[in-house]
């Protein structure tokens, strides 16, 4: 009679009110749904794995186990409130193993894609303390409690149950990731996995208590603890969702340790494994990530350049100079994948420590030339060293030399600060694994722009630069940003698996307008990036794009060129017949202060005083051509084969575009002072989900 007992429901079983099928339909389907709809535009490869990798992994584990305790009869449920059963449980309680993976995961993914994970690869210490010791002896010792409570018929059943189900997958997992979530720290790593597990309990726990209370499903009490922290809710659920959600959140920053690791020590001629390139569908592909989830911290880090990415230091340091460079750029690079995050953040740092190098760090002239072909060498040295370094890795195992001791050599004679050093040092050793992506010329083409800053200078009239037609200043805009515009797109696609031939070479004729039957021909071939003329097409809107961008950026500063430089990027063919004298004006910054915009025009030392308000139509004139050029090449952004990277790019490229809007709004007294256009980082944000979810 006791054992008979044992499996009737208890009196106190309230009557279904709440089938399992709406009780999907009210908790679980809604979140899930929203959940993807927000993380969607950022799935990379990676991501996607584990959307598909987890729940199958949940599935196959937990199938017996929930099999045993309802044959065991550890919960119960009325027959007419579920569809139909496989094997002793409802169809909709496996639906659940699925739904509750895919909601922990995406949750995870939304908290987590801000990090970059190969960053936190090295320990803080060489000493630091090894978490995933303790870790295995807790889950040994709940394994050992959970086999001796699991006893069918008593109260420490269920509880037994869940503590040696969920100590095997926790063993293994938290001994491949505790480790690495320390070394993130507490905002980048235990904060967000905290909240990533936290959140999702509460959740389901309040779940849980609905569909209790309603009768859906009902924990026996015989074979439970009777211990109800939150009412209606035993403790034995409580543990269960707790346990569930840290083993997939523990599984997600596994992933992310081993795919940062291969990243990180592949050398050979192939993608590395990455968040944007992860051929599942490749043997290779498992044994990578086996081999990185058993390897050690510890282990001794990438020095050559043949490295396909680049070293934790180094890294740190380029984004570091890109967050005091662009605002608007590092803002939007934060919606890009990591691995793509960090090769475009080290390609726009080395460009910017160039750029001030040759601006900002030296005095005169002549030693602002010097450190142009200090600039030049050290690009030399980065393509040579590769080359070396190619060849090494194909040949045998013997490193070559650090590029980062070359390139501290070359800087080591300059009139620089050590952080100035440091910086351009990190930020030229960054690019080094982009060489394979990134043809030398480009890298030259950027220094011929700068050679063209350099000339402003040049005491020589007849040598200084001159921007005489519109066509002069869209071959700058071309140096300078049209070919960082290219190195991007070709960056994107070599790391997703779809490298562009270093020799293919884009048309740099770009005019400030075309015809609509050219922009669709354009358009047209980019349906397919299977060809090279899709490649050059796809390449050619890039650089349309950086031009376009860099024209607002000219607009944006066209009193500090003039006032802080001594330049002038607006052609001589664009000033009106009465302003003859105005390019003159801008080159010997001859701007009106803002206690002198009372006074009328007048002339100092021989040349007409120019007040800000004086070129603010010159300004209105290239957001128009940049505008024109801007929404032809936008729409090459949506051919880009990687829609994470899409989102990224679109944000970034929408956000800095929007600097022109800013500029078009300014107040009659912003103009006057020659205040440049700044957006407040809630303008950037609305923008880059504008650009994000809505294409616009």
């Amino acid at each position: 009679m006791a054992v008979s007992r044992l499996y009737e429901p208890s009196q106190d079983w309230p009557a279904c009110t709440l089938s399992y099928r709406r009780f999907h339909l009210l908790w679980t389907l809604p979140l899930c749904a929203l959940l993807f709809a927000i993380a969607r535009p950022f799935l990379t490869k990676l991501d996607r794995a584990k959307l598909i990798l987890l729940p199958i992994i949940a599935f196959v584990w937990t199938t017996p186990w929930d099999n045993l305790i309802v044959r065991n009869r550890a919960w119960f449920y009325h027959r007419h409130c579920i569809w139909f059963t496989v094997g002793y449980v409802p169809i909709e309680e496996y639906f659940f193993f699925v739904v509750q993976s895919l909601i922990s995961t995406l949750w995870c993914t939304l908290l987590t894609r801000w990090t970059l994970p190969n960053l936190y690869l090295t320990p803080s210490s060489p000493t630091r303390r090894s978490l995933a010791t303790p870790a295995l002896v807790l889950c040994a010792l709940s394994l050992v409690f959970g086999l001796k409570a699991a006893v069918p018929e008593t109260h420490t059943y269920y509880f037994g149950m869940i503590s040696w189900w969920s100590s095997l997958p926790l063993a293994l997992l938290l001994w491949g990731s505790i480790d690495f979530v320390r070394n993130m720290g507490v905002r980048v790593g235990l904060l967000p996995f905290a909240l990533s597990v936290l959140v999702p309990t509460f959740y389901l726990w309040g779940s849980d208590v609905y569909a209790l209370r309603r009768g859906t499903w009902h924990i026996n009490e015989a074979t439970s603890l009777n211990v109800f922290p939150i009412p209606d809710l035993p403790i034995e659920e409580m543990l269960f969702f707790f346990v569930t959600n840290l083993i997939l959140v523990s599984a997600c920053f596994t992933f992310d340790r081993c795919v940062a690791i291969c990243r990180l020590s592949a050398s050979d001629n192939s993608p590395p494994l990455s968040p944007s390139y992860l051929p599942l569908g490749s043997l290779a592909t498992y044994t990578k990530l086996w081999a990185a989830f058993v390897r050690s911290d510890h282990h001794p880090l990438p020095k050559s350049a043949a490295s396909a990415s680049v070293v934790p230091s180094d890294l740190a340091a380029s984004l570091k100079v890109l967050r005091a460079a662009s605002k608007s750029f590092n803002a939007a690079s934060l919606l890009l994948p990591w691995d793509l995050r960090t090769d475009l953040g080290c390609l726009y740092a080395f460009c910017r420590v160039a750029d001030d190098l040759v601006d900002d760090d030296a005095e005169g002239l002549a030693a602002k030339t010097k450190n142009l072909q200090v600039i030049r060498d050290i690009v030399d040295a980065i393509y040579a060293t590769s080359k070396i370094d190619h060849k090494l890795s194909a040949e045998s195992s013997q490193p070559s030399a650090s590029i980062g001791e070359r390139i501290s050599a070359m800087l080591s004679p300059l009139s620089l600060s050590d952080k100035v050093k440091q910086d351009t040092r990190a930020a030229a050793a960054s690019i080094a694994p982009l060489t394979r992506y990134i043809p030398r010329r480009l890298w030259y083409e950027m220094l011929q722009g700068y050679t063209t800053d350099l000339r402003f200078e040049h005491p020589d009239a007849d040598q200084r630069t001159r921007l005489r037609s519109m066509d002069d200043l869209v071959e700058y805009s071309q140096c300078v940003a049209g070919v960082v515009g290219e190195m991007c797109t070709r960056v994107i696609l070599g790391r997703c698996g779809s490298p562009v031939p270093l020799d293919l070479q884009v048309d740099r004729r770009i005019a400030a307008s075309s015809t609509k039957a050219k922009q669709k021909s354009i358009h047209s071939s980019l349906l397919d990036l299977t060809q090279t003329a899709d490649l050059h097409a796809l390449l050619y809107e890039a650089r349309r794009m950086g031009v376009s961008l860099q024209l607002v950026n000219i607009a944006r500063d066209i009193v500090p060129d003039s006032v802080e430089l001594r330049r002038c990027y607006l052609p001589a063919d664009m000033f009106d017949s009465e302003d003859g004298e105005m390019q003159d004006a801008l080159l010997d910054g001859k701007i009106a202060a803002p206690k002198q915009e009372s006074e009328p025009k007048g002339v100092a030392d021989g040349k007409t005083l120019v007040r800000p308000q004086d070129v603010r139509k010159y300004a209105l004139r290239l957001l128009t051509i940049s505008q024109r050029l801007y929404d032809e090449s936008y729409p090459a952004l949506g051919q880009i084969p990687n829609r994470p990277a899409r989102a990224g790019l679109k944000a970034a490229c929408s956000v800095y575009a929007a600097i022109g809007t800013r500029i078009e709004a300014q107040t009659e007294q912003e103009i006057a002072s020659g205040r440049r256009a700044r957006m407040s980082n809630l303008d950037r944000i609305l923008r880059a989900i504008s650009a994000v979810y809505f294409g616009v």
